[in-house]
């Protein structure tokens, strides 16, 4: 008999391992992480001239009156210290409390984790750290040039909004809770994958989130970055990742929630229009991630039938782009890879 506590998310089942009991504490407690008092931690012991810099920057003053209403200062037995949260963006020695809350940058050969061409960890205050992987992410992907009447213009390979807009996301969503694991983003050939620990908040579907709907991990990161003008309207984030490359031409992005994971992939491929329809394009672009695809995983990425998924798969082998792969027609390991890699 299966023993242990089940969370439903969706259509599924999840078992809630101790980090997994802790984040439903704090959601019965309409608590966020990054609230909850640094006891062990001092106002003093966050970087206050970059707290002043940063406001200064945009204009605006800060105070600790003012840090105490967006939660980077909690009171805690009548007196001020540093939040969770507080510490995570500001704290001068924030990495001894949180090691894991760091970006980590790799640019890997071809379309594998087998070669690295380059890579950085990032452990900078996180209003400077999404600065540092967007520059990483550009030094590492083509950029083309544009020439017009008078001056030229450098064209990316992926729209700077959406990297941005992925990677504050990523920041934000974090759980910091966790342990061991961190925000990674991992560009190879073909495409990018940002990706950082925690899957979605407790409550929240990925039809939801990509409807626009928000459930804020944590409140007191979104709402400085808010305060510093990096983030805009809760819950627009994934639509604005879509309409940025959808407006190049690009592949439409994939999110996926992968329990203990959320990972947004950005893809170079251009969709050839008048070949195959935009929904298709994205799954093609998806099946050059993986070695081989079956019936069943592209009617799950599609959200239909197996039966229907057959025949869609069936035209793109018509017309060159996958092909079948397999011992015989009821071979249980066949599969579809692309017909040109």
């Amino acid at each position: 008999q299966t023993q242990g506590v089940y969370v439903r998310f969706g259509s599924t089942n999840r078992i809630a391992d101790a980090e997994m009991l802790k984040a439903l504490q704090l959601y019965a407690d309409k608590t966020s992480f990054d609230e909850i008092p640094c006891v062990r931690a001092k106002v003093n012991t966050l970087d206050w001239d970059f707290i002043v810099d940063s406001f200064k920057s945009i204009g605006k003053r800060i105070t600790e009156a003012k840090a105490e209403n967006l939660g980077v200062l909690s009171i805690r037995a009548g007196d001020r210290c540093p939040s969770f949260g507080g510490v995570i963006l500001f704290g001068l020695h924030r990495l001894r409390v949180f090691p894991d809350a760091i970006i980590r940058c790799v640019r890997f050969k071809g379309i594998n984790k087998a070669a690295v061409l380059d890579h950085k960890e990032i452990s900078s205050y996180p209003v400077l750290a999404i600065d540092e992987a967007i520059q990483f992410v550009e030094k590492n992907t083509i950029t083309g040039v544009k020439f017009g009447r008078i001056r030229r213009t450098d064209v990316t390979q992926y729209p700077v909004a959406a990297i941005r807009e992925a990677i504050i996301n990523a920041v934000m969503h974090t759980d910091y809770a966790a342990t061991g694991a961190c925000m990674q983003i991992a560009i190879f050939d073909d495409r990018i994958e940002i990706s950082n620990p925690g899957g979605l908040p407790i409550g929240m579907t990925m039809e939801r989130a990509l409807g626009g709907s928000s459930r804020v991990r944590n409140r007191v990161i979104a709402k400085v970055f808010r305060e510093l003008q990096m983030s805009e309207q809760w819950g627009s984030g994934l639509q604005r990742i879509i309409d940025s490359c959808m407006q190049v031409g690009l592949a439409r992005p994939i999110f996926e929630d992968l329990n203990t994971e959320f990972k947004v992939t950005l893809f170079a491929a251009k969709i050839r229009k008048g070949v195959v329809n935009k929904a298709d394009a994205t799954f093609i672009a998806y099946v050059k991630t993986k070695e081989k695809i079956s019936t069943k995983q592209a009617a799950v990425f599609w959200g239909i039938a197996p039966r229907n998924a057959r025949e869609r798969l069936k035209k793109l082998v018509e017309v060159g782009i996958l092909k079948k792969v397999g011992t015989s027609a009821k071979d249980p390991l066949s599969g579809y890879v692309l017909a040109h890699r």
